[in-house]
C-alpha cells in the first residue's frame, strides 16, 4: 500500500467566463509566456518522481513574479481601487519574498499555502475563490504565477457591481 502517513494534497479550479454576461469581476491585462529551454529545471515525467532545480526555480520564480506584479501595478494601480496580490502558492516565503520586493502590504497579500501546501496550478485560483464573497467593488486582485516548463503569466481581477 505504500506510506500513507503523509496525506496526499491536490487541488483543482475552474472558471465561468462570459464576454456577453456580465458578471461581478472582469479579467484585464492577461500575459503568458514560456522559456523552454529551461524546461530540464522543472520535470513531471510520466511515471516517476517529480524533480527540480530547487534554488534555481525559486529565485526565477520570484524575480518574475515581482516583474509581473509591478507590470499589473503600473497598468492598473489607481487611487481610487484597492490593489490586492495573490500569488503562485509553491511556500510561504516565496510569497513573503515577493511582498517585501514589492512593497506588498500584509493585509492586502492573500495565500491558502499554510493549510493546503502547493497545489500546483489550482493554488491562485483556491485564493481567489475563497475570497469570492470579500471582494469589493473597488477591489483590484493581481494574480501571478509560475510554472513548470519555465512559464509565467499573470491577470488582474477587477470586482465591479454584483450580478
Amino acid at each position: 500500500m505504500g506510506n500513507m502517513s503523509r496525506p496526499l494534497k491536490m487541488g483543482a479550479a475552474a472558471a465561468v467566463v462570459s464576454t456577453r454576461v456580465p458578471g461581478r469581476a472582469q479579467i484585464l491585462g492577461s500575459t503568458i509566456a514560456s522559456r523552454p529551454s529551461s524546461g530540464s529545471k522543472v520535470v513531471v515525467p510520466r511515471t516517476g518522481h517529480f524533480s527540480q532545480e530547487g534554488r534555481t526555480v525559486q529565485a526565477f520564480a520570484i524575480r518574475e513574479s515581482a516583474k509581473l506584479y509591478e507590470r499589473l501595478r503600473e497598468s492598473f494601480e489607481s487611487d481610487e481601487r484597492t490593489l490586492h496580490f495573490v500569488g503562485h502558492q509553491a511556500n510561504q516565503r516565496m510569497l513573503e519574498s515577493i511582498c517585501e520586493r514589492c512593497g506588498i502590504a500584509p493585509e492586502r497579500h492573500h495565500a491558502n499555502v499554510e493549510w493546503f501546501g502547493n497545489t500546483g496550478a489550482a493554488s491562485s485560483a483556491s485564493v481567489l475563490s475563497m475570497q469570492w464573497e470579500k471582494w469589493q467593488p473597488r477591489d483590484d486582485v493581481a494574480v501571478v504565477g509560475v510554472g513548470a516548463g519555465l512559464t509565467w503569466s499573470s491577470y488582474l481581477v477587477r470586482f465591479g457591481g454584483s450580478v
